[in-house]
């Protein structure tokens, strides 16, 4: 495939400082270059902890684990990976969904209020597509209803709302570290915390519940999470350029919509106050009536150019036992029919994202 959807940026700069770590010996999850990403991740966000994970999925699990969640319901959007559902399964809980707005494809907080109840032990929000949640909004639920928040920043890292970084603000966040992700370790996750009880029983969750003194004795049920110490040194690498990598991201987003024919498809709305993140670069069909993805990826790929479709809602998947009403889910049903994105590297030139355009504006005329 000439233009994948997304191939991972990695610099000689990161090859030699994993090169590094490994010379050094430093190979399974201990050591200095776990320390210093850590460390680095956490001045970057703001944030008093952060911890790193095998991957995003399993950072959702500790977060929720940190909070000590093992029963009960968690509230988040319908429209998402399904990571984040499986990950409060995970630890015991039910996760309960609610639809998101039409415009930023963000969970909506005044569907979140109608479904808090003496079961709700958390709210997980998702910045989807770049977009930031709502923030003001779920503070104010926060304060009202002193249920903690988890915010599931994988998707706008770089992103804030109010020049308050994203994951900087609710009481843990998490980051994604996989490949296609604004700086990756190929896989790979982050729990962020500034709460010292959260970051205790996040940091023992992710490894086997060890004590601090290392004794294979075990108080509560736990995993192996960790992260190893080159993949932390990948990581690191890449976060001391996370500036440009976000700026390229910007350029290239900016010149899909300089070609992308906007009588046929439209970018995400952009919430306002906030620094928007193009972690691919989204469109939605004006048309969606007669869009036919399989038909529309088929043609792309034919052409060399690889697509991928929005996520599909997750309220009405066998795994999550379909025990809502479909009506209640009117922007997440709309969102899986009418979106996709397009090839997204940093790779990308002006020349490339003209032709992608060029072919893609052909098949919707």
């Amino acid at each position: 495939m000439k233009y994948p959807v997304f191939k991972p940026h990695v610099t000689q700069d990161d090859k030699n400082y994993v090169m590094k770590c490994l010379d050094e010996g430093w190979i399974s999850s201990n050591g200095p270059y776990v320390e210093q990403f850590e460390k680095a991740f956490s001045n970057y966000l703001g944030v008093k902890y952060s911890i790193s994970v095998s991957n995003g999925t399993s950072a959702l699990e500790v977060a929720l684990a940190g909070l000590g969640i093992n029963s009960g319901e968690v509230i988040l959007p319908s429209f998402t990976i399904a990571s984040c559902a499986y990950a409060i399964q995970r630890v015991g809980a039910t996760p309960i969904f609610v639809d998101v707005d039409k415009d930023y494809l963000c969970i909506e907080p005044s569907i979140v209020k109608k479904k808090i109840n003496k079961k709700t032990k958390a709210i997980m929000i998702v910045n989807m597509y770049g977009n930031t949640c709502d923030v003001d909004a779920f503070l104010k639920i926060r304060r009202e209803y002193g249920i903690p928040i988890v915010e599931d920043c994988s998707e706008n890292l770089g992103g804030s709302y109010s020049n308050k970084l994203s994951g900087s603000v609710f009481d843990v966040s998490t980051f994604s570290l996989y490949a296609n992700k604004t700086i990756t370790s190929g896989e790979g996750g982050i729990v962020c915390t500034s709460d010292n009880e959260i970051r205790d029983k996040a940091k023992k969750y992710k490894n086997l519940d060890f004590d601090a003194n290392r004794t294979f004795t075990h108080e509560n049920q736990a995993f192996n999470f960790r992260l190893s110490a080159p993949q932390c040194a990948m990581a690191y690498s890449q976060l001391q350029r996370i500036n440009s990598i976000l700026e390229i991201k910007d350029k290239v987003f900016k010149n899909y919509l300089k070609y992308i024919d906007m009588n046929l498809l439209k970018p995400l709305k952009v919430r306002s106050n906030t620094r928007f993140v193009p972690w691919m670069n989204c469109f939605r069909v004006i048309n969606y009536k007669s869009f036919q993805y399989e038909k529309f990826s088929k043609y792309m790929s034919n052409k060399g150019i690889q697509v991928r479709p929005f996520f599909s809602s997750l309220e009405s998947q066998k795994a999550f036992g379909k025990n809502e009403k479909n009506s209640d889910f009117i922007n997440s049903r709309l969102a899986q029919n009418d979106g996709f994105y397009l090839p997204s590297s940093l790779e990308l030139k002006e020349a490339d994202i003209s032709f992608i355009a060029d072919i893609v504006n052909d098949f919707f005329k």
